[in-house]
């Protein structure tokens, strides 16, 4: 997962968990890139992770024995797009009209050998640190990096890529342009086998598309996630979407969705923006199975782990500032315990039945109450969102994040 560290979030980092271990040990990165990451891709079959800026591409190795992590370094500054592997050992970085490719295997590599000192690759001195937001005392790297193999150019001029995923049963890449560039939705089939040439077009999109998804139990099927606040799935044999989820209820984008299957059954997860909190849908019946709490957080991405059935969140505190500052809070009103309903019977059975007024303030605690001096001491500390989407009592617990997460949860069910 890539971010921003530093002074004002200037520097860029990556925080990554090597897995082998039932904690979520989350470790963390600082590439020598002059920008923040732009894409970040893996190279599970090389262990290797590729992180992009503006100019160059570096690759880290994540191999639990490797004591070097920093392997190679790819010249790419006529190409900005997103970066994918493909299986045969090549990596691609899209730009408008055509990708740039390299051969991983005949890459250079900063220690060419066992017990060989760290050397620079590519001809001459990068100087892009000269005009960079980063401050004067960062880590520097100035590699001019090794440039590309080849350059595949698409069969559409101009066609530029925004996102994109490999769809593995056909070979194909399923992309969405970057609408900065173009003034057009559509999603598309992209054949990079046969010229770069658009395989199928994928219509009902009114605004930029952010996430594509997959999964292998459905081959012919994929989801997307658009900035018009919808989830659409798709037959790839068809151009329109067999479903459309509006996770968002037409209140703001939506920046994540998964496409997963759960003991076999089709699911989708949708990340909320506006909604602020992730929810299951079962796409058979057509409804939400349930949701879950980002403690008011913005879900930037989605990812899914099949093989021990998690599911993490990327999430962003929109109330938080570049410098920590929290805004816009106002003191939570906190919903009264409720007492075990045994309890609560023999009480009502001791009341007697006058009518009293009451108002809404009941049913959270009251300020004034100090029977228990502590807990009210905490309760003066706590605060929530004024632009919460949701109220204190809507999830059963009084949560809110107040900083950038990575969430998890663990094996959810349609059941």
């Amino acid at each position: 997962m890539s971010g921003a560290t530093g002074w004002k979030n200037r520097d860029p980092v990556v925080y990554y968990w090597p897995g082998g271990t039932e904690d979520l040990d989350i470790k963390s990165l600082n590439p020598p890139l002059a920008h923040l990451i732009q894409d970040i891709v893996l190279d599970d079959a090389r262990q290797l992770l590729f992180v992009a800026d503006f100019d160059r591409i570096k690759s880290y190795s994540f191999a639990p024995a490797t004591r070097k992590r920093a392997v190679h370094t790819l010249k790419a500054d006529t190409h900005t797009g997103p970066l994918t592997v493909l299986p045969n050992g090549r990596i691609l970085r899209a730009g408008v009209g055509s990708a740039l490719v390299w051969n991983v295997d005949e890459l250079e590599t900063h220690y060419p050998g066992e017990g060989k000192e760290y050397t620079k690759i590519g001809e001459g001195t990068y100087k892009g640190f000269e005009n960079s937001w980063r401050e004067e005392d960062c880590k520097k790297e100035k590699s001019i990096g090794s440039t590309a193999h080849t350059t595949l150019t698409f069969a559409e001029s101009g066609y530029t890529p925004g996102i994109w995923r490999l769809h593995a049963p056909s070979g194909n890449m399923l992309c969405a342009e970057d609408t900065r560039e173009v003034d057009r939705f559509e999603c598309v089939s992209l054949d990079l086998e046969h010229g770069g040439k658009v395989a199928a077009r994928y219509l009902g999109h009114a605004a930029q598309v952010e996430q594509i998804s997959t999964s292998a139990e459905e081959p012919n099927t994929f989801l997307t996630a658009c900035e018009d606040g919808h989830a659409r799935l798709y037959d790839m044999r068809e151009p329109l979407p067999t479903l459309t989820i509006d996770g968002e209820a037409q209140n703001g984008p939506m920046d994540a969705a998964l496409f997963v299957h759960i003991d076999g059954l089709p699911a989708v997860f949708t990340g909320g923006t506006t909604t602020q909190s992730i929810r299951l849908w079962d796409i058979r019946a057509k409804k939400v199975v349930y949701e879950l709490s980002t403690g008011n957080n913005h879900v930037r991405s989605l990812a899914w782990s099949a093989t021990d059935t998690t599911l993490y969140a990327s999430t962003m505190c929109e109330y938080a500032d570049r410098m920590g500052g929290l805004h816009g809070y106002r003191k939570a009103r906190i919903p009264k315990r409720k007492k075990p309903e045994s309890e609560q019977a023999d009480e009502d059975e001791d009341e007697e039945m006058d009518v009293v007024d009451e108002d809404d303030d009941d049913e959270y605690e009251d300020e004034d109450d100090n029977s228990d001096p502590d807990l009210m001491e905490y309760y003066d500390t706590v605060r929530w969102p004024k632009q919460a989407y949701h109220l204190e009592d809507f999830f059963g617990e009084v949560f809110d994040c107040g900083s950038d997460a990575l969430c998890e949860s663990s094996s959810p069910c349609l059941g």
